[in-house]
């Protein structure tokens, strides 16, 4: 009986060498990417990621011992690469659930050793993935890898206002109350009357204070019956400009607030109005 049981276990790996994590796309209703997209191949300096037919390998040139170690070097670039993703189109637009590790032993035994079976590592850890309820779009090809770290997607406030984000896109949430609950859930990191707390936000996340004023008016004026943020909003509605506004606007805030956190001291740009749908 022992003899057949070590027959069949794995070996303790001498030297373990993670060589790759492999991860799956998977996408919410609202997009579809095509099966011939073309291929992508992208160079960071720990990893080469590779993306073709629906698979993602990040492939490692430096060492991970344990399938733990490796997940944890890349989780900040695969979140960062997921946010890109769905700021640049819907939530859940694309999202990598881990598949397995490959491992390597570098100091094997003999293949002559009894009970030697050459194995590699595989795990299932689910990153997520969200549903939408809008058409589907047919994408011809994936979203590029991220060059290196720009976004903070496990900050605090930006995984809030995702959260709201994907609740508007899923219905779940009117789009005036999900733009302003984002507008003053910023605006309450700092101190005075509103217009002194939204010239304070406009200047720490470097975005245009005009954009914040309109975010604000239309968000209490607009959305209709059941929509609107207040009473007197229920008779007017948003139109298809100011809906996309506002969509827009709060795609671009995320992201601002995302790029912030990640570099607290980055000389960002200013995001005007000319970088958002335009309300004429």
């Amino acid at each position: 009986m022992a003899a057949t049981e070590n027959a069949t276990m794995p070996h303790r790996m001498n030297d373990p060498h993670v060589v790759a994590l492999v991860f799956k796309v998977e996408h919410g209703r609202s997009v579809a990417y095509r099966d011939d997209a073309p291929p992508i191949k992208h160079e960071e300096d720990a990893f080469r990621v590779v993306l073709e037919a629906g698979t993602v390998r990040l492939e490692f040139k430096e060492h991970h011992a344990t399938e733990e170690g490796a997940l944890e070097g890349v989780q900040a670039y695969i979140r960062n690469w997921e946010l890109d993703a769905d700021l640049r189109g819907h939530p859940g637009d694309f999202k990598l659930r881990f598949q397995r590790a490959e491992v390597i032993d570098r100091d094997p035994p003999p293949r002559s050793e009894p009970g030697f079976v050459d194995i590699s590592a595989s795990g299932i850890a689910a990153l997520g993935t969200l549903g939408s309820a809008t058409a589907t779009v047919v994408k011809p090809s994936y979203p590029e890898p991220p060059a290196g770290l720009s976004l903070k997607a496990d900050d605090p406030d930006v995984s809030t206002m995702y959260n709201r984000l994907a609740g508007y896109y899923s219905r779940r949430e009117p789009l005036p109350s999900m733009a302003y609950f984002c507008l003053t859930m910023l605006e309450r990191h700092f101190t005075g009357n509103r217009s002194v707390r939204r010239t304070a936000t406009g200047g720490h996340y470097h975005i245009d204070v005009a954009i914040l004023d309109e975010v604000g008016e239309l968000s209490s004026t607009k959305g209709g019956v059941g929509s609107g943020r207040k009473a007197g909003a229920a008779g007017a509605e948003l139109s298809r400009k100011e809906a996309r506004f506002l969509e827009g606007a709060i795609k671009q805030i995320i992201r601002r607030v995302a790029e912030v956190a990640h570099n607290p001291a980055g000389a960002f740009p200013t995001i005007t109005l000319a970088d958002l749908p335009d309300l004429s």
